[in-house]
């Protein structure tokens, strides 16, 4: 390959200018120096997170499991894949397999399971890709090895939830051993379940030049593959995929530019899954960079709101001036989905670091309520980080997700809220490398509750009301029009310390007796509805 192009756009014109529109759709960009002043400004806003014990669910002394994804479905079961080697030892053909685990809500991880031993029991499998439709039926590809210039191809399988079983696994690429497994792959479902998968770094038209394909299944059978970056010399890598509204999902990749051989732009376009197309691509404004940097990457997140049809592009982006500190940054983007225009957040998350050499990863989740959370590792100081989100407030002090201190590795972390808005996070660590050999990675898990920003909808949710909040001995709960026969109080950890069960149907107010409870935060839940109250 001529011409690596390993590295997240590093949008330096993006930062000085922000966008509006024109009348012809054309895009404009201002100076925003009033902006920049702000960033300098501002105080991060707080954050407050109760997290849960850190949970190791690849649980492979002396081996390395890495690259894990997960996906949750929607009665808040967890599902992982990671990759996960040493499975020589244990009687397999192979030494590296795809591993999967799932954690039903309440309950602990199931122990890891073999997934691509039918079909695939001799090839060292590597990166793989997770999804879980409506059903609760999992989905996932992996890549798996083509024996040739260390190149694999793409491999699907199901989990059925109906049959508990997997399907066999089939090779659903068509280009032979032409994919590199440099970045994470991209699978998202149509609105009935049929999957669209999306890789870059594909080499099939020229050894010497990286493309982004994509296959979908139309509910019978498998497409073929789908070049997608454009049939010319320019590489193209490091696609990433999100479902939106419409049944459509949005694609964003990065490029070389024409004619300017050092430069790279991101690129976006669309896929629609009622009559399984492509859109165009085209370049999101002012994307273009001539700097290269090792591991840079982005994310997409679809935030709709009750005004806004908003979806969030998070990348990083650096200042590495010859005197002065090294800075990494985190910029958002919102991307009207509506009117097809971009623009600038006025707010950034900056890191000093003492080397421009550190993989950048992050990863996106929105809750219930839209509000993002940019979960990342921070390769400089050695763990996984948290910070929420909000155009109105721009970005909460990182707080770590991770509790060891400069182990965690440059895999990308996972995160996805669950059904109670927990935050979820899967993430690789080195704490147990023993430096004799491979490097000994383990795939943790951990979960969380945004106290400070009430991700659990308290003040949001008019389907009933608490009062008075805070409380000491009595609360009374007025249900609106609800009507429901338990009453649940949950603690920050989800887990249930008071049940009443009405004699009959409630269906306008009672008083609960709250005195036995400890000081803290707590949850009242009438069916799927919650609210938070604060027992003093």
């Amino acid at each position: 390959m001529k011409y690596s192009i390993f590295l997240l756009i590093t949008v330096f014109t993006i930062n000085l200018f922000a966008q509006t529109k024109l009348e012809n759709g054309e895009q404009i960009y201002f100076s925003k120096a009033a902006e920049k002043q702000i960033h300098q400004n501002r105080s991060l806003t707080s954050l407050n997170y109760s997290w849960g014990a850190e949970i190791n669910i690849s649980n492979h002394e002396g081996e390395d499991s890495r690259y894990p994804r997960m996906a949750i479905g929607n009665d808040g079961t967890a599902y992982c894949v990671f990759t996960d080697r040493g499975y020589q030892s244990l009687g397999y053909a192979a030494n590296q397999k795809i591993v999967f685990t799932k954690k039903i809500a309440g309950q602990d991880w199931t122990a890891s399971e073999v997934i691509d031993e039918n079909g695939y029991p001799s090839k060292n499998n590597s990166i793989s890709a997770i999804a879980v439709d409506d059903n609760n039926n999992v989905h996932v590809v992996f890549l798996s090895w083509a024996f040739e210039n260390f190149r694999h191809v793409m491999v699907y399988t199901m989990y059925s939830n109906m049959l508990q079983t997997w399907s066999t696994p089939v090779e659903i690429s068509t280009g032979g051993g032409s994919i590199y497994d440099t970045h994470p792959i991209q699978i998202v479902l149509s609105d009935t379940g049929n999957p669209l998968v999306i890789w870059g770094e594909d080499n099939r038209i020229d050894e010497d030049v990286e493309k982004v394909y994509g296959t979908y299944f139309d509910g019978s059978t498998w497409s073929e593959d789908v070049l997608i970056s454009g049939n010319d010399t320019l590489e193209a890598v490091q696609p990433v995929v999100e479902k939106i509204d419409g049944n459509r999902a949005m694609i964003v990749y990065k490029k070389q530019v024409e004619n300017e051989a050092d430069s790279l732009q991101l690129e976006y376009g669309f896929f629609d899954f009622d009559d399984n197309t492509f859109s165009n691509f085209n370049a999101i404004p002012n994307t273009k960079t001539t700097t290269n940097l090792l591991g840079y990457n982005y994310d997409l997140a679809y935030a709709p709101t009750a005004t806004e049809n908003n979806l969030y592009l998070a990348y990083w982006t650096h200042e590495y001036p010859v005197v002065g500190d090294l800075t990494d940054k985190v910029n958002i983007v919102n991307y009207g989905i509506n009117d097809d225009t971009f623009s600038l957040s006025g707010y950034e998350l900056s890191f000093t670091v003492n080397t421009y050499l550190y993989k950048k990863t992050l990863n996106l989740a929105c809750n219930s309520e839209s509000e993002l959370s940019v979960v990342y590792n921070n390769i400089q100081t050695g763990v996984t980080e948290v910070s929420n989100y909000s155009n109105t407030n721009g970005f909460s002090t990182p707080e770590s997700v991770s509790t060891d201190p400069s182990t965690v590795s440059g895999n990308y972390p996972s995160a996805q809220f669950n059904p109670d808005d927990k935050l979820c996070v899967v993430f690789t660590d080195e704490r147990n490398d023993t430096g004799s050999g491979y490097i000994e990675r383990d795939v943790f898990y951990r979960e969380g509750t945004d106290i400070s920003t009430n991700i659990k909808k308290s003040t949001t949710n008019n389907s009933f009301s608490i009062y008075p909040n805070p409380a000491n001995n009595q609360l009374t709960i007025d249900n609106g029009q609800l009507t429901i026969k338990n009453i649940q109080i949950l603690d920050v950890t989800g887990k249930v310390v008071k049940q009443i069960v009405m004699s009959s149907e409630l269906k306008t107010s009672t008083r609960i007796q709250i005195k036995d409870l400890e000081k803290g935060v707590y949850f009242v839940k009438l069916g799927n509805h919650t609210h938070k109250f604060i027992k003093q």
